[in-house]
This record gives structure tokens, sequence and C-alpha cells, in this order.
């Protein structure tokens, strides 16, 4: 079930708070669709820096469509909020969620996937082994994991390790 009120992430709302540190991950994000034929991207959770859009544009790619639960100055980003009911997506053959599915709350993560399997073929997704409790409410990490893997098949995956965390990074083709 969808929840009624927003979820509130007060430090997302600063731009200051966007560290530079997370174009590495977007990076290696990007490295795992290059041996698929992708032409369209969509960002979510793009902040005011759009990450994974600059690395697209920096490697000639169509710029992508963008997400946040925020309009950011200077970025031409639509709205949405993953913890909320929302209208269908842009469609667009990849969905890149970094960094974003530790923050959705777990009563709406069958609900956000099933409106990305609708609007893309593929997913780019990172998936912390910090999980916030905020949102979770004791939900383990590899339940996430699992229910994101069992709406398709897992065509790539990588890891990042940094100050004793790590991301699992997958690239990961929808059922349809």
């Amino acid at each position: 079930m969808v929840g009624k009120k927003t979820v509130v992430l007060t430090p997302w709302s600063d731009p200051e708070k966007y560290k530079n540190k997370w174009n590495e991950r977007n990076q290696l994000l990007f490295k795992l669709s290059q041996n698929i034929n992708i032409k369209s991207f969509t960002e979510y959770g793009c902040g005011p820096k759009a990450p994974f859009n600059q690395i697209l544009l920096q490697n000639k790619y169509q710029s992508a469509i963008l997400y946040d639960q925020f309009v950011w100055k200077g970025l031409h980003n639509n709205l949405v909020d993953f913890n909320l009911e929302f209208d269908d997506l842009h469609k667009s053959q990849c969905g890149v969620m970094s960094g974003v599915f530790e923050y959705i709350k777990k009563d709406n993560l069958s609900y956000v996937l099933k409106k990305l399997q609708l609007s893309h073929d593929f997913l780019l997704y990172s998936l912390s082994s910090k999980i916030q409790p905020q949102y979770t409410k004791k939900y383990k990490f590899a339940q996430y994991r699992k229910q994101i893997a069992d709406m398709g098949s897992i065509l790539n995956q990588g890891k990042l390790v940094a100050n004793k965390k790590y991301n699992d990074l997958f690239l990961l083709k929808f059922n349809k």
C-alpha cells in the first residue's frame, strides 16, 4: 500500500548535501549498461547535479529524462515521490536508481517496481548494504534485493566498496 504522507528527506532538500563521491557509483552503473544497446535512460533521484545524466552527456548519449522529489533550479526535472502514489512515468529503455531504493518504504516497493516495469525494459540500480531503517522497519537488505531481482533477469552486476559500506550494482532486464 502506498503511503498517504510524503517522507521528508530533509538532508536531500539541500543541494550542498549532494557529494561528488557518488560519481564513481554512477560511472560503474553506466559501465554495466555498455554491453547492451540502450539508447534512452531515465535518472530517478537525480538531485541538483544529475550525475548519471552528466556521464551520458560526456559519452555523447542523449540527455536522460530526470526525476526527483524536488524541483532543482537550472535543471528541467519531473517530480516523483516514490513513497506516494504517482502518475505513470515517462517511458525510456532504462531506468536508473542510484542510491534511491534505500529510501523507499517497504510497503511501497512493489508499487514502485511495477510502475518502473511498465516504463522501462531495463533497470540499472545500486543497493546499499545499509538500508535506511526509518523507511524499512526491519525489512532486511536481502528482502529488498530479492524483491527487486524477482522482477526480471540480472544481466550484469558489480560492487563498489567504500568507507566500510558497499553497494551492489545491477543491470536488470524486466520480465514483460
